[in-house]
């Protein structure tokens, strides 16, 4: 291979690299006789845009009873950087982290309750909440701008891991894998030749 060829073909697969984003995807990673949630779900606009709306629908089947202290979710999360992943570490309780459930969810009680999308599916978002099909309807969840330490490294193309871990029973009861990119809102200029 000549090198005109090769610079080509590394040009090609730069503008491939910078311009694509990973398919939307929601992978069952465990299997379980004693699992606790089948979920299903999808968003309506992709790729994700910060800031801005995202709608997300889906079904959530909850085979048993959610009770406090019972349940450890462990999430990791990774960037794509160059030409692997890498994990992100846990850093003021955001990234590669591990959340009783029931206190994670919690949190939405010290903040007025649960979110409006969640109130108008009838989507339970606090401990403890009993074995039923949940569906949550495609409405608009606002994603903030997003700033501090956070700012550089909250675009791209990520894998987030969720592993469900039954503290009764000693065991994982669920894992989910969800590959998705986020994209910086594009700036629009109404009337560029405006400015000069």
């Amino acid at each position: 291979m000549d090198r005109r060829t090769l610079v080509l073909l590394l040009n090609s697969l730069w503008i491939v690299y910078v311009s694509g984003y990973v398919p939307l995807t929601l992978t069952d990673c465990g299997s379980t006789a004693n699992r606790l949630l089948n979920i299903q779900g999808n968003t309506v606009d992709y790729p994700i845009e910060i800031p801005g709306h995202v709608k997300a629908r889906g079904t959530v089947d909850i085979l048993h009873d959610v009770q406090p202290d019972r349940y450890t979710l462990n999430v990791t999360v990774e960037k794509w950087i160059v030409f692997n992943y890498f994990t992100l570490p846990c850093v003021s309780n955001v990234g590669s982290c591990s959340y009783d459930v029931c206190d994670l969810l919690g949190k939405f009680e010290g903040r007025g309750g649960c979110p409006w999308q969640l109130v108008e599916s009838n989507f339970p978002c606090m401990c403890p909440f009993s074995n039923a099909t949940h569906t949550l309807q495609p409405l608009p969840f606002y994603i903030p701008e997003v700033q501090g330490i956070w700012s550089w490294i909250a675009f791209g193309d990520f894998r987030v891991t969720g592993t469900l871990y039954d503290n009764v029973l000693s065991e994982i009861v669920n894992c989910y894998q969800l590959e998705f990119t986020v994209q910086r809102k594009p700036i629009v200029i109404e009337d560029f030749w405006g400015w000069w």
